[in-house]
């Protein structure tokens, strides 16, 4: 093959992969979170099981007290985060996902916005509550999914909050994935690098 060849082969193809990613909407702006976490039914009871508030709300949503909760129930989430144009620092989220418990699933579907942060190892994280709705026992309920997340990185965790404060049902609390805000984080959460 001679080089004149080679180079119109060469450029075909660069010219293909720029139709290609022009017909499927390539997008720098973007980001695809996928992960799933284990239930951590430990931080799950000390964070929630002060209230009975908060068992009743697991009981009447998705079955189980919090002293029921097992490590093998977990939480699944598929995000797309499209980052705002007018505000780098803010990103827009919609996303599905469910929630395992013993044997039963809970789709959920959110949307709403969410903070990034550039820590001082340049790493990026994301930090906040998204709101959407959740088909629980009780039938659609109000979700709140507090996500902390550095991309790239196992340092995730999903705070999951169901239901309204002034419910006669209670409030489903649960935890999923291991607990790694430190003082250093929260201080750049507070004001420090974005």
């Amino acid at each position: 093959m001679t080089i004149k060849k080679w180079i119109i082969g060469f450029l075909l193809v660069a010219l293909f992969a720029l139709i290609l990613f022009t017909i499927l909407g390539f997008d720098s702006s973007s980001e695809q979170i996928q992960m799933k976490l284990n239930l951590n039914p430990d931080v799950t009871q000390k964070v929630f099981i002060k209230d009975e508030v908060f068992n009743k709300g697991n009981k009447v949503r998705f079955g189980k007290e919090n002293q029921a909760l097992k490590s093998t129930d977990w939480i699944e989430v598929n995000l797309k985060i499209t980052y705002l144009e007018d505000n780098l620092n803010m990103a827009s989220v919609k996303g599905t996902g469910v929630i395992k418990i013993g044997n039963s699933t809970f789709p959920f579907m959110v949307e709403d916005r969410l903070e990034k942060y550039i820590l001082p190892s340049q790493d990026v994280m994301f930090y906040g509550p998204i709101i959407g709705e959740i088909k629980t026992n009780k039938g659609n309920d109000e979700l709140v999914l507090d996500l902390h997340h550095i991309l790239g990185t196992d340092n995730k965790e999903i705070a999951v909050t169901v239901g309204d404060l002034g419910s006669d049902d209670g409030v489903a609390g649960l935890i999923f994935g291991q607990p790694f805000l430190n003082k250093e984080l929260h201080d750049v959460m507070n004001g420090g690098a974005r």
